[in-house]
C-alpha cells in the first residue's frame, strides 16, 4: 500500500461505513477490489496487529470470491463484505468443517447469526480477530450467544429458541455444548449456558390457548429429574422443573454441577407440596367462614340495639 495508505483507510468507500452487517460489493470494482483488500490486510497486520478498534464498524471483513455463506444468494460478479463488529452474532467455519459443525451452522442460521466460510488466511492470522469473529466450536458458539444475551431479554431469547428451532435442533445443540471441556466451564460461559432455553419443560401443557413453552433454561430451578412422566401444568410450583431425557442433556448439566433427581424424589415433593396447599386451603377458607359468621352477629346484634334504641 502506497505512502497514503492511512488516508486510504479513512477514505473507505461510504457504503462500507454504514454500519450495515453484511454487503454486496462488485469483485471487480476499479479500485476497492480483492487486490486492495488484500493490500489493506496486510497493512492492518503490520501497523495494527494489537489493536483494531479503529477499523469497527467498518465492512473490511470479506470471503473469497468463490465462498459462499449458506443461504446466500448473490450473484456471482460480487462479494460478500463483513462489518468489523463483535456485536452482530458473526462466526466463521472451521477450514475443514466436521458434519456436526455443518448441522450447527444451520441451526445458528435459523436464529438469525451469521454462520460463514472462514476468511482468508491473510484476515485470520491477525491476533485480534477472535474477538470479534470467533472459529466455530463450543467456546465461539458461547460467545456469540453471550452477545445476543447482552442484547436481548430473556423472554425474547426464550421465545426465539422455542419458535424458530425444532427438536432435532435443541438436541443438536446440546450435543454440541455437552462437548465442552470442564476446564473450559469459567463462571462466565457456565452462566451463558444457564441462560440458554435448550432444556426440556418438566410440564405438559394441556391447554392450547395458555402459553406453555416446550424448552426453558436454567434460571429458577426447583427440580431436575429424569425417567417418570410429565407433569401436570396446574401442580406447577413457583419455580420450573427440568426433565432430563437423553444422555447428553445429562453430561451437560453434570459438568454445569447440577444434580439429577429420580422422579420419586420429585413425586414426594409435589404430594406433600399439594397436601400443604390443600391444608392452607381448608384453613383459608375456615377463617372465611368463621369472618362471615362474626360479622353477621355482628350484623344481628346492630340491628336488635337499633331496635332496643328506638
Amino acid at each position: 500500500m502506497p505512502a497514503k495508505d492511512f488516508a486510504d483507510l479513512v477514505m473507505l468507500p461510504r457504503e462500507w461505513r454504514r454500519g450495515d452487517d453484511c454487503i454486496q460489493w462488485p469483485r471487480n470494482h476499479d479500485y476497492y477490489n480483492i487486490e486492495w483488500l488484500e493490500n489493506l490486510w496486510k497493512y492492518i497486520n503490520e501497523k495494527f496487529a494489537n489493536d483494531l478498534s479503529m477499523l469497527e464498524n467498518t465492512n473490511i471483513l470479506y470471503l473469497q470470491p468463490l465462498s459462499r455463506p449458506l443461504g446466500a444468494s448473490t450473484a456471482n460478479n460480487t462479494i460478500s463484505l463483513y462489518k468489523l463488529s463483535k456485536n452482530i452474532g458473526l462466526i466463521q467455519l472451521p477450514i475443514v468443517p466436521s458434519k456436526d459443525d455443518l448441522a450447527i451452522q444451520k441451526v445458528l442460521l435459523k436464529l438469525n447469526f451469521y454462520c460463514i466460510e472462514p476468511f482468508p488466511e491473510m484476515i485470520r492470522r491477525h491476533k485480534c480477530i477472535d474477538e470479534y469473529v470467533p472459529q466455530l466450536s463450543c467456546l465461539g458458539l458461547l460467545q456469540i450467544f453471550k452477545c445476543r444475551l447482552r442484547h436481548f431479554t430473556q423472554l425474547k431469547i426464550q421465545h426465539e429458541f422455542n419458535t424458530l428451532l425444532n427438536e432435532h435442533d435443541i438436541k443438536l445443540l446440546r450435543q454440541y455444548l455437552s462437548r465442552i471441556m470442564t476446564q473450559q466451564l469459567d463462571d462466565s460461559n457456565i452462566q451463558c449456558i444457564k441462560q440458554l432455553p435448550i432444556f426440556d419443560n418438566a410440564y405438559l401443557n394441556t391447554d392450547l390457548n395458555q402459553q406453555q413453552y416446550k424448552y426453558i433454561s436454567l434460571n429458577n430451578i426447583l427440580y431436575i429429574y429424569e425417567s417418570g412422566t410429565k407433569l401436570p401444568v396446574d401442580l406447577q410450583p413457583p419455580k420450573q422443573c427440568i426433565h432430563v431425557t437423553d444422555s447428553d442433556s445429562r453430561v451437560l448439566l453434570d459438568k454445569l454441577g447440577y444434580v439429577i433427581h429420580d422422579f420419586t424424589h420429585v413425586a414426594r415433593y409435589l404430594i406433600t407440596t399439594i397436601g400443604q396447599q390443600q391444608q392452607a386451603n381448608l384453613q383459608q377458607q375456615q377463617q372465611q367462614q368463621n369472618s362471615s359468621t362474626i360479622n353477621t352477629t355482628l350484623k344481628n346484634d346492630q340491628h336488635k340495639m337499633a331496635f332496643l334504641g328506638e
